[in-house]
């Protein structure tokens, strides 16, 4: 595989154009194939005060990029016949010993569906790690107790995919009872060496010291705020990943090969059961399935299967992932929380190098449909006017005397192209129709007692 310049330039002016629209200081890319860099640069600076420029081996804080890296030492565990899927967790560490239901296994805690409640220490961790709030939360004890308090909300007569990053935690502990080292320890000398991810790291003196680093930001429309990143030892195996771009690569790269570099004697069919549905994350509203193995998602994408992560954490977000047959991948991350996040930049980059529209992506279709229906709409003799603008998820239909806060929220019925066709739920529990023929000109919209024609786009 080898990038043309017309690829390029599609994946060039896809970043830059990302950047402006949503006042992203820096971003950093790395294209890859199972055997090769295909394609790295960086775009805009990964310190505003500095100005010095983002390239691929700049270090971002990559969050939840981390799971993969954190499932693959428990799946080295497991090869080694140290411990397997389906032990409990509290053979191993005391956090779940009780827990009301059936006992929770690793198995469970790698792929969310242990039904143990999302919500948890970790974001209190966070706040009194960057801003000084205090969480209550300070050490293994102070998790054990709060697990124990969290169990009674807990679901486990059913299966249900409830995102926990405690879970990811509590992993680390095992992995550190199994293997006899700490966690960073253990990922270092079996992860990242063998694989030459040379720039990454766990460790906060390793990053103050590099030169090379992007400092996250805080966008809001007064301007940019530095957010600290959260150097805190109880998060480390579920969000404290620091790597560039190019160390991700060899990560991922070493996934499309079967494992053979961090397995011994590994076969192909052993990163596939890594990779395994176990739940559905969610589903969009095209019917693409975003589902979750043991520390990886996977979506269809043309023709194809995405697996990879996505990430974020204090101003930096990061999303790595490659297509299944193609065997092509990326990494990408920038120094900010944009609304339109890394990974679906970067299955639209993977939909554009397979020779698809961004479009494939939901996030993208669902744009696209909801701002070709946007506009200034008058009826008949002008008797009353309405702007529809765009709205999260959807539309907003108001006079222009309101706000579209204060407007009627409508939403598409489907992603297909070429059909103009949302709903909207009414106070008595109605639900209306709203449509719009783009195809005449002027445009019309079809809502309550009438027609409606653009004057406005």
């Amino acid at each position: 595989m080898s990038l043309q310049p017309s690829e390029t330039e599609q994946v060039e002016s896809l970043l830059t154009d990302w950047l402006r629209r949503h006042n992203i200081p820096g971003a950093s890319i790395t294209i890859f194939d199972s055997d090769s860099e295909q394609y790295a640069n960086g775009v805009g600076v990964r310190n505003l005060e500095t100005t010095k420029p983002a390239t691929p081996d700049t270090l971002y804080a990559m969050g939840s990029v981390t799971k993969p890296i954190t499932a693959l030492a428990v799946f080295q565990l497991v090869e080694n016949g140290e411990l397997s899927l389906s032990d409990a967790v509290n053979e191993y560490v005391e956090h779940f010993s009780n827990v009301s239901g059936p006992a929770i296994t690793i198995g469970e805690l790698l792929s969310h569906t242990s039904g143990m409640p999302t919500t948890g220490p970790d974001r209190a961790l966070i706040n009194q790690a960057t801003k000084g709030v205090p969480a209550g939360v300070a050490t293994e004890e102070d998790r054990v107790r709060y697990l124990e308090q969290a169990s009674e909300y807990r679901v486990s007569d059913e299966e249900r995919f409830f995102y926990n990053n405690t879970g990811y935690n509590v992993i680390g502990r095992v992995i550190e009872e199994v293997a006899g080292r700490s966690f960073s320890t253990y990922v270092d000398e079996e992860i990242f060496r063998p694989l030459n991810m040379e720039r990454a790291t766990f460790n906060e003196d390793t990053f103050s010291d590099a030169d090379e680093k992007a400092l996250g930001y805080q966008i809001t429309e007064s301007g940019a705020t530095p957010a600290p990143l959260p150097f805190e030892e109880l998060l480390i195996p579920s969000t404290g990943l620091i790597a560039s771009t190019r160390d991700i690569a060899r990560f991922m790269q070493e996934m499309i090969r079967g494992g053979g570099d961090v397995f011994e004697g590994a076969t192909p069919e052993l990163v596939d059961q890594m990779q395994a549905e176990q739940a559905i994350k969610q589903t969009f509203l095209d019917g693409t399935k975003r589902r979750y193995g043991h520390g990886w998602m996977r979506q269809s994408l043309g023709g194809d299967e995405v697996v990879g992560h996505g990430g974020g954490i204090s101003g930096s977000t990061a999303f790595a992932g490659y297509l299944t047959e193609a065997e092509v991948g990326l990494a990408i991350a920038c120094n900010a929380s944009p609304e339109t996040h890394p990974t679906d930049i970067g299955l639209a980059i993977l939909a554009l190098l397979s020779g698809y529209s961004r479009t494939k992506v939901p996030i993208f279709a669902l744009r696209e449909k909801c701002q070709a229906v946007t506009g200034r709409y008058e009826s008949f003799q002008n008797r009353f006017t309405t702007i529809v603008d765009l709205a999260d998820g959807g539309i907003s239909l108001h006079t222009p005397e309101q706000s579209k806060e204060e407007g009627i929220r409508a939403f598409p019925h489907h992603l297909d192209p070429g059909e103009f066709s949302f709903y909207t739920v009414t106070n008595d529990g109605s639900k209306r129709d709203i449509e719009f023929d783009l195809d005449s000109d002027p445009a019309n919209m079809y809502f309550r007692r009438g027609r409606l024609k653009r004057v406005v786009r």
